[in-house]
């Protein structure tokens, strides 16, 4: 009888175990997406176009305020490599 397999309690409880965790996120995420849609906060990347409106001291690469903020990022992440 396959209820007393220990190969079919060993399958099964990771199948339940990744259908809880689809149900935990899935969740997770309406939640989120509803709270931000109360707020009026949209929820993407689209920000990354917009002007970043902060200086950044000591770039590797020409930054100005008036770049965006993808440009901002990149340069965060290029400060970051050569410290490290």
């Amino acid at each position: 009888m396959f209820l007393r397999d220990t190969r079919f309690w060993k399958i099964a409880t990771q199948v339940i175990a990744v259908i809880l965790a689809v149900i935990i996120v899935s969740i997770l995420f309406v939640n989120v997406s509803r709270n931000l849609q109360g707020l009026g906060i949209e929820f993407g990347f689209d920000f990354l176009q917009q002007e970043a409106s902060f200086d950044i001291g000591e770039t590797p690469i020409a930054y100005t305020p008036t770049d965006a903020y993808s440009r901002a990022l990149w340069v965060g992440i290029l400060k970051t490599l050569r410290v490290a």
